[in-house]
């Protein structure tokens, strides 16, 4: 009897680096010179000037796109948390709001040049004939970015889509009537350390570990008195932006913004334990229940009107609607590639030959691995982190595996190989 031996040549993925996600641009650590900024939802003062809306070209690591800048929508406060107080409490930011353009004409158009376009009529062309009006690209979502800062440790954020615009800012309450100059001056660029933002809102990278409840902060600001909040969850990735081609400050500082909401109640000064944190019986204070009244409510947030701010865009009148966001400086790190590593046994045999495959030894540096995807050499596939194939012919094959983390990274191996007969 003749006997069949299959000789089975198995390459073992080594993951190598893949693109970041901010390739050409530097990864490092936030600057010290960029404070906390507590930021309140704001609408514009009835019976004053609205804002006008324009296109406004906007470069950060995410993309190089043209956004309308349209209505302002928060006003943040540099502020101080748990009594670390901010460096420069002259620089604020506005937040307007971003809308996605569909087109924009093109620097030579005819007409409407820079301006925004829906169709070839707009920029002075002809339908079907010109290509003056050029389509402005979606938002490609980021997954898995990596957001690190001192205050809440790092975690993985997906951008969702650009939303906001972050403006250095002056302002003034106009309280007494004439304390404010006129006009007021927006900020001097050589006189701080503050870059524009293009935010992003975000949320939990999937089957990652999920943002803490248990995180509260105590903040303060021109507005409000030391009061003790919870973080809910990330709401928004903020990174420096290049606006109109002025540059950007600091490349490596960005602001992850979290949504904030008041605690109810606190203990007050004069408690016997826990001054100042969250309680829900006066026992929580040291006291007595119906007979102490260490647990009191905090008072809610008092809106502010007609605040006078000035800023590049021009000067305008606000007025703040409630708390909104905690934006704390933070560094962002890209998708670490994945490494796919496995084994093959048995190493030889008769035809038919079965291979117990096992990459279970992959890894991956921000958590688990997602996708197993197997190429057996004999144009056979295969997927899960264990498998087993049939050689049913004798032959030199290569098996091949490609893993993918749950950012949708995929490694891009390089081989090793040996000859196994």
């Amino acid at each position: 009897m003749r006997t069949l031996r299959a000789t089975v040549l198995f390459f073992v993925a080594l993951g190598v680096a893949a693109i970041p996600l901010n390739a050409g641009h530097a990864q490092g650590p936030a600057s010290n010179q960029l404070d906390a900024f507590f930021c309140y939802k704001a609408k514009t003062t009835p019976q004053t000037p609205k804002f006008l809306s324009a296109p406004i070209p906007l470069i950060d690591q995410f993309e190089d796109s043209v956004s309308e800048v349209s209505q302002p929508e928060q006003i943040c406060n540099p502020a101080t948390i748990d009594n670390e107080l901010p460096l420069d409490v002259l620089t604020h930011l506005e937040g307007y709001q971003l809308k996605p353009l569909k087109g924009v004409c093109v620097d030579d158009a005819p007409e409407n040049s820079s301006g925004v376009c829906k169709n070839e009529t707009a920029c002075g062309g002809i339908r079907g004939e010109t290509e003056f009006c050029a389509s402005i690209p979606k938002h490609i979502k980021q997954r898995h970015v990596r957001v690190e800062n001192p205050v809440f440790g790092d975690h993985l954020v997906d951008t969702i889509k650009p939303d906001r615009l972050l403006v250095p800012t002056a302002k003034c309450i106009d309280d007494p009537q004439g304390t404010c100059p006129e006009p007021l001056l927006g900020p001097d660029p050589a006189n701080h350390d503050v870059d524009h933002y293009k935010c992003y809102t975000v949320k939990v990278s999937p089957r990652t570990p999920k943002f803490p409840k248990d995180f509260q902060v105590r903040v303060s600001d021109q507005f409000e008195d030391p009061t003790l909040f919870d973080v809910v969850k990330p709401t928004r990735l903020c990174n420096p932006v290049d606006k109109a081609g002025e540059g950007i400050k600091d490349i490596d500082t960005h602001l992850m913004c979290y949504q904030v909401r008041r605690v109810n109640k606190v203990c007050a000064d004069a408690a016997n334990a826990n001054t100042g944190e969250e309680c829900k019986r006066e026992p929580d204070c040291g006291g007595v229940q119906r007979e102490t009244r260490f647990c009191v409510q905090q008072p809610k947030h008092e809106k502010v009107l007609n605040i006078h701010v000035s800023n590049q865009f021009g000067e305008e009148r606000l007025d703040t609607i409630k708390e909104e966001e905690l934006c704390i400086p933070s560094s962002k790190f890209p998708n670490e590639p994945s490494e796919a590593k496995f084994t093959a046994t048995p190493d030889a045999g008769p035809a038919p030959h079965d291979v117990a495959f096992d990459g279970s030894a992959s890894t991956d540096p921000e958590g688990p691995i997602k996708k197993y995807s197997w190429d057996f050499g004999d144009k056979k596939k295969g997927k899960g982190a264990t498998s087993t194939h049939k050689y049913r012919k004798p032959g030199t094959y290569t098996a091949k595996l490609m893993v993918e983390d749950a950012g949708g990274l995929i490694d891009s191996p390089s081989a090793r190989s040996r000859d196994v007969f």
